[in-house]
């Protein structure tokens, strides 16, 4: 069961596996009021940067800069599962079909290629919306959009370097 989040009990900076460097530290030391979320603020709009506000505040008031750290908390961790994801999957794909060839090759490509000849930001949009709101979805959408391209170059890799006599053995034919 998931603990409950409260004012005395700050939500912990753990997403998807990744732990934010800093923690509640940063939003108690760095960024006053992190710990608290982006509450809206009355005074102080359109400052500039200065010491009590390092990155300046916006036209309601609101730091800019305990803004930005609130919003990597969820930014952050879903950009680096998109990226290992999609480099995962357009490895295992450029690779298979780099080595098989064939139909294997022409099958995967022609995959790549259909998911390709779409705008990247067009697609993510439709599959989010056919999937439904939140970050999940809109993180498998990513996902969806952006293999295809480790895909096409992994394969131009393993096209490039053909296979040596030692990488054709059998292990036990190698020593």
């Amino acid at each position: 069961t998931p603990l409950p989040t409260s004012p005395s009990r700050p939500r912990p900076p753990v997403r998807g596996g990744v732990r934010i460097p800093g923690g509640p530290g940063v939003g108690q030391k760095g960024a006053p009021g992190l710990d608290r979320g982006p509450a809206p603020a009355v005074a102080d709009r359109l400052q500039s940067p200065s010491w009590s506000h390092l990155a300046g505040t916006d036209a309601l008031g609101r730091d800019v800069l305990t803004r930005m750290l609130w919003g990597s908390r969820t930014s952050l961790p879903v950009a680096l599962i998109v990226i290992a994801a999609s480099v995962l999957i357009g490895t295992v794909v450029g690779a298979a079909a780099g080595w098989f060839g064939g139909w294997v090759d022409a099958v995967l490509m022609r995959l790549v290629d259909i998911t390709m000849a779409f705008p990247p930001i067009l697609l993510a949009m439709a599959i989010t919306a056919s999937l439904g709101p939140g970050v999940r979805n809109a993180l498998i959408a990513m996902v969806l959009v952006w293999w295809p391209i480790y895909a096409r170059l992994l394969r131009a890799q393993v096209l490039v370097r053909p296979p040596t006599r030692r990488m054709l053995q059998t292990p036990n034919q190698a020593f």
